[in-house]
């Protein structure tokens, strides 16, 4: 064996054991994502960004959306409990809501912005939330009609193993 292909042979042997350390020192200081957190930065990542402490007014404004002075944004009544038919292996999982009420808080419209897992818990959601009543929101002391952002969770129990005998 010649000088050059023993060194080269070390050469490749060190860098990648380098590398072994450089991606284990990394994995331990930025450690992967929860899923909601990726699901939520993939589904909040195209949205501009405004300044709101560039304009007073508008600053006010979206205060005034965020905390309506005279009633606050809660169902009437409890959401249902989910129904479990999801298999085992799929027990949590959220939707992401747009709801649009009247002036009298009555669910006029909701469309789905997106959901965790795909597909599953969509059609519940959905009649969850058209059942709801909620407070209507209020500016300036009047009932308005608005839309909002509302976020349903499931957590079905996972059913435990069957007792052998």
């Amino acid at each position: 064996m010649t000088p050059q292909l023993r060194w080269g042979g070390l050469a490749l042997g060190v860098t990648l054991a380098v590398f072994m350390v450089i991606a284990v020192v990394m994995h331990l200081f930025n450690p992967p994502q929860r899923i909601e957190d990726a699901v939520y930065e993939h589904l909040t990542g195209d949205i501009e960004v405004i300044d709101l402490d560039a304009d007073p007014a508008l600053r006010q404004a979206y205060e005034d959306s965020l905390h309506p002075p005279d009633a606050k944004r809660v169902a009437a009544e409890p959401p249902p409990k989910p129904r479990s038919v999801t298999p085992p292996r799929e027990v949590r999982g959220f939707v992401q809501l747009e709801v649009t009420l009247d002036e009298r808080g009555r669910v006029v419209d909701a469309r789905v912005v997106g959901a965790m897992p795909p597909g599953r818990y969509e059609k519940q959601a959905l009649a969850d939330v058209r059942a709801r009543s909620y407070p209507p929101i209020m500016v300036d002391g009047n009932a308005v009609p608005g839309k909002f952002a509302e976020v349903v969770n499931f957590q079905v129990a996972a059913e435990p193993p069957a007792a052998k005998l």
